[in-house]
């Protein structure tokens, strides 16, 4: 079954955007961590592109999705469809099977995109796996799972937490350290394969992550 993921920055306060700032460009990105592994179908709604503003850049980042030797995941990233469930009109940007297994950062090579009109409403950008991978990638938890980060809690090497947004960590230095003693969580680092520190204790980022960078320009001028 697919999912629909939605960033907390399509569902947050957008960058402002007002007369006063015509013609200035706002870049905005947002990361979205994999519950489990890519399946056909599965959305994820993105970045905000504001009313009366124009989109000027794109850039597709994400991990390896497809671990096949004849990788077949391939991602779309377009205007949303009003129930947020598909593609509104052309493809701005598509992947490859081998890039989709090889990860790293996609920008639009067609002379076309991601040239868009303004609109005098706000629009979501989404991405959409249109092809399922052959042999799907998924986050390695090696110890036990322990839910949610808790402060004075005493972790040990291998035990894995997720956090609210999906990303998952596994401690991988100082196991036997208790945690941060006080609330709040550590600053963490979701970036794949890098690290936070929480305490004596290493944590390492083994999400599978799906970001998208927007860089768009108001369009509204006049007093």
């Amino acid at each position: 079954m697919s999912t629909a993921y939605k960033s907390p920055q399509s569902q947050g306060a957008r960058p402002p955007v007002s007369l006063s700032q015509a013609g200035q460009a706002v870049s905005v990105r947002a990361p979205i961590a994999l519950v489990g592994a890519l399946v056909l179908n599965d959305t994820f709604q993105m970045v905000k592109l504001p009313a009366n503003t124009v989109l000027e850049d794109l850039i597709l980042d994400l991990d390896s999705l497809d671990s096949n030797a004849a990788p077949t995941a391939v991602l779309q990233v377009g205007i949303a469809n009003a129930a947020g469930t598909a593609l509104l009109g052309p493809v701005l940007l598509a992947t490859t099977g081998a890039q989709s297994k090889a990860g790293g950062e996609f920008r639009p090579t067609g002379v076309d995109t991601p040239r868009l009109t303004s609109k005098p409403y706000d629009r979501f950008l989404l991405v959409l796996a249109q092809t399922g991978p052959a042999t799907a990638t998924t986050p390695t938890a090696s110890g036990a799972l322990k839910g949610a980060w808790q402060p004075s809690t005493v972790y040990q090497t291998g035990d894995t937490i997720t956090l609210a947004n999906g990303s998952m960590f596994k401690v991988t230095g100082g196991g036997g350290t208790v945690s941060s003693p006080i609330a709040s969580q550590p600053e963490w680092n979701t970036t794949t394969a890098q690290t936070t520190a929480d305490n004596g204790l290493t944590w390492t980022c083994i999400s599978i992550v799906v970001g998208l960078t927007a860089r768009y320009r108001n369009q509204v001028f006049g007093a």
